[in-house]
């Protein structure tokens, strides 16, 4: 399997055509020629190793934990601005190491 770009296609249709309008009948002869001519250009799809997967699924973790945070400041963040709001602007940062002991 090869992933050609949605913009190679445009380009190469003036190889066959002046034209350039957009059919789904020729860009698949369109397709099959380049494949046919031109395999050695195009990088084959290849599918993923276990340890990219793995890496995938570490960062979208990350990113879910990083939202999870950034969430739980802002509900604290609200809270404390509600009932205590002398007490916002007494720390620098509102979850740091300071501010978490009092």
């Amino acid at each position: 399997m090869f992933v050609i770009a949605s913009r190679q296609v445009t380009a190469l249709r003036t190889r066959y055509s002046l034209v350039g309008n957009k059919d789904d009948r020729f860009d698949a002869y369109l397709l099959a020629d380049v494949l046919r001519t031109d395999r050695r250009r195009l990088t084959p799809l290849t599918t993923d190793t276990d340890a990219t997967v793995g890496l995938r699924m570490l960062v979208r973790a990350r990113a879910d934990l990083v939202k999870a945070r950034v969430a739980a400041h802002n509900q604290l963040l609200t809270h404390l601005q509600l009932s205590h709001p002398g007490a916002v602007g007494l720390f620098h940062e509102l979850d740091g190491k300071v501010s978490l002991r009092s």
